[in-house]
């Protein structure tokens, strides 16, 4: 969650994301200070890779599901023609093509 989302009185407070190497290094000795502990060199490479990886995991429904009600709203036969393999014809503008395309890459990946 980025800090600008956070609740009142949370976003007041520093916060780090966990996905930026720079952002960790500014917190690390916040942290640090708070436990009386020293700070050493991290490689905070595989931490960053497990936070993406979760992102990634926890955010899937979501993602799928904004991206199914896309569907739906350029027809409400899209999904019911998806679930019984059948095809259906939609007339689309240029521009409609171009939001479509723009929520397929994450349909196409999962």
């Amino acid at each position: 969650m980025e800090l600008s989302q956070l609740p009142v009185p949370l976003n007041l407070l520093q916060a780090a994301k966990a996905t930026e190497v720079s952002s960790l290094e500014c917190i690390l000795p916040v942290l640090a200070n708070a436990i009386g502990s020293i700070i050493s060199n991290v490689d905070f490479s595989n931490f960053i890779n497990k936070v993406i990886d979760f992102e990634s995991n926890y955010l899937f429904w979501d993602e799928c599901n904004a991206a199914f009600e896309k569907l739906n709203s350029f027809s409400s036969q899209i999904i019911s023609s998806l679930k019984s393999k059948e095809t259906i014809e939609i007339r689309l503008t240029k521009a409609q093509i171009n939001n479509f395309n723009s929520f397929m890459p994450f349909l196409e990946k999962k």
